[in-house]
């Protein structure tokens, strides 16, 4: 995801670009905005693949089939919790991993 602002960092001295600063594409961890710009990509990307976050809990997405529940994930600062039957582990397995690479 963009950053919504300029942000320079310092390059590792490894990159031989001393006295030079680089403009970040998109957000990194450790940024003030990190945190928030990840759960902004990883709630689109779980919408993408059809799945709903709660009313008035925005770390909990859930999926149905046929109108009942086959699965939930729970999202907290960059961890997942996921749970459910067996077929919501095998659409998690081959969308989420698809989504991320």
């Amino acid at each position: 995801r963009s950053l919504e602002i300029d942000v320079y960092v310092v390059p590792p001295t490894e990159a031989n670009q001393e006295g030079k600063l680089w403009l970040l594409n998109k957000a990194a961890y450790g940024l003030i905005d990190g945190s928030r710009l990840f759960y902004l990509q990883l709630k689109e990307k779980l919408e993408q693949i059809g799945m709903r976050e709660i009313s008035g809990n925005s770390a909990l997405f859930t999926m149905h089939v046929d109108g009942k529940l086959i699965g939930l994930v729970c999202s907290h600062v960059d961890d997942l919790f996921m749970a459910g039957n067996k077929q919501f582990k095998k659409l998690m397995a081959e969308k989420i991993l698809k989504l991320f690479k």
